[in-house]
């Protein structure tokens, strides 16, 4: 639905038009790809990098921190969860 893909933030923006929301600080991008925290980054929102062990044989996680300077790092579903569930979400 998007003409632009990420890391354009258009697909961003349209999800959250979709529900109802406006960008503010309760929007967070959780992804695991550069893409993914530089649509972020476009859009102004915070950003979760999931970065698995098994990411560590393709990507280079302090570079993707580095570069793209995401909110928070994980490495588990469970700790995206205690992020999330610790935010003042509706």
């Amino acid at each position: 639905d998007v003409i632009h893909h990420k890391p354009d933030p258009e697909s961003l923006s349209m999800a959250l038009k979709e529900m109802g929301r406006e960008v503010d600080e309760q929007a967070i991008m959780i992804g695991d790809s550069r893409n993914d925290l530089a649509a972020a980054n476009a859009l102004g929102i915070d950003s979760i990098l999931f970065f698995p062990e098994t990411h560590h044989l393709m990507y280079d996680k302090q570079y993707m921190i580095d570069t793209y300077e995401p909110t928070y790092v994980v490495a588990s579903h469970e700790e995206t969860k205690a992020i999330v569930q610790g935010a003042a979400w509706e």
